[in-house]
């Protein structure tokens, strides 16, 4: 009887409680069953028809850090390089040299190629120059070459190319030049050559440049002899460098926007956000632009990524240095993850004035990338944006 008593009441509460629970949700509960909960919605720029804008433009890298000198002419740009060695003289050849009695028999100046881009059934036709004007590596540019001063006249001869070796002498007279200033405080340093391609040039050759760790760089061997006294083999290697690389934007179908290094030439995207309440999650944000590959020019080796960055004055195509994101190439798309940039944007901290693109190797070839812009005529293939974000319904 005992039993049967204790299980009636038991059940009695259980029947309460439950009833107490339908008829008074937590707070929690009541979260949850508000017109408010959390939802997660998608934006995709092509299926939901979002406006957008895109161009490209021209602008100014710093090249003087490149691990390359570019030598040649093709499409739309031409390259040259200057270059001087480092010439420290024995005092066996310092005194023959101040005393007018060391003759020049031989001077050869070697070049590594590590990249070729354009005709490569021709070869690289260029012209050596000495240089009598003062220069420097740091904030060299194309618009430099105006005021450089150096002699018409050609000082190579013997060009020759063996695999991935490029040489050419260079003549008696210039290397002499070289010692002397090297042996007499009182004459101006040498100012190096420069290097430039032929007018009728169709190729352009990145060389090996300085380096700190000495791999490949510009070498000048030279030869010489005291009559009647020695004969010495003296390697020397650049000590400064810099490549010069001038040209108009990229000729690319109208529809096409473009993105080119060395030159430089980057790309503006933007996208209208405004369809994106405020102060939602950015889940993610996939962006996508496809390659024109009918336009576009590569080397033999080449760097295959794009880099995004956060525009931060689209009067000028500022952009925030430190905020990177990488673009991989998948098949004919170059596509990354840019809801960082996109949070910045709802959340009001940043305004949308879109994204720049840059060649993910700026300094290290000349590569042109033609895109298919905003104005495409099939508009499956302009820029996207696939944006999935979280808020409240």
């Amino acid at each position: 009887m005992i039993n049967k008593t204790i299980i009636l009441i038991s059940a009695l509460l259980v029947s309460v409680l439950l009833y107490s629970c339908s008829d008074s949700p937590s707070s929690i509960g009541n979260s949850l069953l508000s017109p408010d909960f959390i939802t997660v919605n998608k934006l995709d720029s092509y299926q939901d028809s979002v406006p957008q804008s895109s161009t490209y433009y021209k602008t100014a890298i710093k090249i003087s850090d490149s691990p390359r000198l570019f030598v040649g002419k093709y499409a739309n740009i031409e390259a040259s390089s200057l270059m001087r060695f480092g010439i420290v003289l024995p005092d066996s050849v310092k005194q023959a040299v101040l005393n007018s009695n060391l003759n020049i028999i031989s001077a050869k100046i070697e070049l590594i190629k590590e990249y070729s881009i354009g005709n490569r059934s021709t070869n690289l036709n260029y012209s050596v120059h000495s240089v009598s004007s003062g220069w420097t590596s740091f904030g060299f540019t194309a618009d430099s070459i105006s005021s450089l001063v150096y002699d018409n006249t050609d000082v190579s001869s013997n060009r020759n190319i063996s695999d991935s070796l490029y040489s050419f002498n260079i003549d008696n007279q210039t290397i002499q030049s070289w010692f002397l200033a090297a042996a007499d405080t009182s004459i101006p340093h040498d100012q190096g050559i420069y290097i430039k391609p032929d007018p009728a040039s169709d190729r352009i050759i990145g060389f090996d440049a300085f380096n700190v760790d000495l791999i490949g760089i510009p070498k000048l061997t030279v030869i010489v002899e005291k009559p009647g006294s020695f004969t010495d083999t003296l390697s020397y290697y650049s000590i400064e460098d810099v490549s010069a690389i001038a040209g108009d934007l990229p000729s690319v179908p109208q529809e096409d926007i473009a993105v080119q290094a060395g030159l430089a030439v980057d790309a503006r995207v933007e996208f209208d956000l405004s369809a994106i309440p405020k102060n939602t999650i950015i889940n993610n944000a996939q962006f996508s632009i496809y390659l024109d590959s009918s336009a576009t020019k590569t080397a033999d080796s080449y760097t295959n990524s794009l880099v995004a960055y956060f525009v931060s004055d689209s009067s000028s195509n500022a952009y925030d240095t430190t905020s990177g994101i990488v673009l991989n190439r998948v098949n004919n798309y170059f596509t990354g993850n840019i809801a960082r940039f996109v949070q910045s944007v709802v959340s009001g901290y940043h305004e949308n004035q879109g994204i720049i693109l840059t060649a993910g190797g700026q300094n290290i070839g000349v590569d042109i990338f033609a895109f298919k812009g905003s104005e495409a005529t099939d508009r499956s293939l302009r820029p996207r944006l696939v944006i999935t974000y979280t808020g409240r319904k």
